[in-house]
């Protein structure tokens, strides 16, 4: 029984934050987010600091350092699971909050819990958007801050040290991300964000290195290598990718390309998927007529693809078109 009243209270401090959904730029609502973040709540003031991010809530940005340095006193209880601290900081990102110190103190966090038996760091997440935040900035020593992020136990915090590197867009970072993908990196997602800035920050070495994993006996930095060169919608990747698939025999590697070609979104993939949708056999033809629902949204590209279809001598690709374009009967 005594649970449910501390429910109720919950209950009833979501319930105030309401009006400041209807109308958060009213002084009322500014008191309303003003009071959720100075409470001990660390679910109240976490939706109060999404309210604040998702309709840009000036003026608030003493308030939410300060409810981030609150949460960060004994924070796995004050704040389990760094939501609260995760969703202030995401909210002083968006606003550009020009003061470097929230962000740093979110890349040296680490928030051990207690999850069947183990103990898991509930901070990567906070970790994560901490290094984003940093390459909006240009902190002095941003660069090597990525260099240790790189090196940070958990994946999802090394994949945005790379992201966070390619999105300050200074060719200095690429060394940094040769160098990681030299040393190799358990998770696939880490290499791919590595070769995706690398090819952002000094295209030749990374069309060097993709082409190396293209032609390469590692399966799965050969999938990375054509991901990579697929999101980089650069025309000399294209050309990569499309001189790969026409040397390529076995089925499932060509798959891998095929894919890779529906992400380079040009006018000239699209040619070449649409070829293939009209005259290729049954399997690299639903391969490729997947490989388009990334560009679904599209005028008239439905259409093209199942005139293309209709072409094809060799494969029903109807079933395939349905699942991929959520169309309606055949």
């Amino acid at each position: 029984m005594p649970v449910r009243p501390k429910r109720d209270r919950l209950e009833k401090e979501l319930e105030a934050l309401r009006p400041a959904l209807a109308d958060p730029e009213s002084w009322a609502s500014r008191e309303i987010l003003r009071s959720a973040l100075h409470g001990s709540k660390s679910f109240v003031a976490a939706k109060a600091a999404g309210v604040i991010r998702d309709r840009l809530v000036g003026g608030l940005e003493s308030e939410l350092k300060a409810a981030l340095d609150r949460f960060m006193k004994d924070p796995v209880k004050t704040d389990p699971g760094c939501n609260a601290k995760l969703a202030v900081l995401e909210a002083l990102d968006y606003l550009e909050c020009l003061d470097t110190t929230p962000f740093l103190t979110a890349i040296r966090h680490f928030q051990l819990e207690p999850s069947w038996g183990s103990r898991v760091d509930t901070a990567c997440g906070l970790r994560a958007r901490g290094a984003l935040g940093l390459s909006r900035q240009g902190h002095s020593d941003f660069m090597l801050l990525m260099a240790d992020l790189l090196a940070d136990p958990e994946a999802p915090v090394r994949q945005a040290a790379a992201e966070a590197l390619a999105h300050r867009a200074d060719p200095a970072g690429a060394g940094l991300l040769q160098l990681k993908i030299r040393v190799g990196d358990p998770e696939p997602t880490v290499i791919l964000a590595c070769l995706a800035g690398l090819l952002s920050l000094a295209p030749e070495w990374g069309l060097g290195k993709a082409k190396t994993h293209l032609e390469g006996g590692d399966e799965e930095l050969r999938e990375v290598a054509a991901l990579a060169l697929g999101q980089s919608r650069r025309e000399d990747a294209l050309e990569l990718l499309l001189a790969a698939r026409s040397n390529e025999l076995l089925a499932r590697r060509r798959a891998v390309l095929l894919r890779a070609l529906g992400m380079h979104r040009s006018d000239r993939a699209l040619a070449e998927l649409l070829e293939i949708i009209a005259e290729g056999n049954l399997a690299d033809a639903k391969i490729a007529v997947e490989s388009l629902s990334f560009r679904s949204h599209e005028p008239g590209l439905t259409e093209r693809v199942r005139d293309a279809a209709a072409r094809n001598r060799k494969a029903d690709l109807s079933d395939a078109i349905r699942t991929a374009f959520r169309t309606p009967g055949g």
